[in-house]
């Protein structure tokens, strides 16, 4: 995979990814020349004598995120929102199975969030509690979750065994 750069075209004035084997360039003292085939009106870029300050202006000044994003064909805003890691779900399925009885782990499964939201530090919201008016956290690195209850009360569970147990009491 060779390096590429967004391009300024001067005659349509829009954006090119131009492959770096599909350009010339070189730079002497402090002037750069550059030249491009515009891949969208079909003509020839040349440009001659460039200083720092005038190359920016042709470089398209995007984020690394939004490149990204218009690679995959999303919003940056979209592209942002999904930063978690993808195993979070994963490892608290995983961890579900230990819980001691068949009810409770259907129970759990089916108020499992599609995707976890990120809470703070290294917390993720995994399930929501609807019959308890609780959401449930979990802490990857140290297998433990956190219920915040209807009223504001945090109760700290070292185990998905632990937060079985409690569930199982009030449901």
């Amino acid at each position: 995979m060779s390096a590429t750069a967004s391009l300024k075209c001067k005659y349509c004035e829009k954006y090119n990814e131009v492959d770096a084997c599909f350009f010339d360039g070189f730079m002497t003292s402090n002037e750069i020349n550059l030249s491009f085939h515009c891949g969208i009106c079909g003509k020839n870029n040349i440009y001659s004598n460039l200083t720092q300050s005038e190359l920016e202006e042709i470089i398209n000044p995007s984020s690394e995120l939004e490149r990204q994003a218009e690679f995959l064909g999303i919003s940056a805003a979209k592209l942002s929102a999904y930063v978690y890691p993808p195993d979070v779900m994963k490892e608290a399925d995983l961890d579900r199975r230990k819980i001691r009885g068949l009810s409770i782990k259907e129970y759990l499964k089916s108020c499992r969030q599609s995707y976890p939201k990120k809470e703070g530090q290294n917390w993720w919201l995994v399930y929501q509690l609807k019959t308890l008016d609780a959401v449930v956290f979990f802490r990857r690195d140290f297998k433990s979750y956190r219920l915040l209850d209807g009223k504001g009360i945090y109760l700290e569970f070292g185990n998905i065994i632990e937060l079985g147990d409690y569930v199982r009491e009030r449901i």
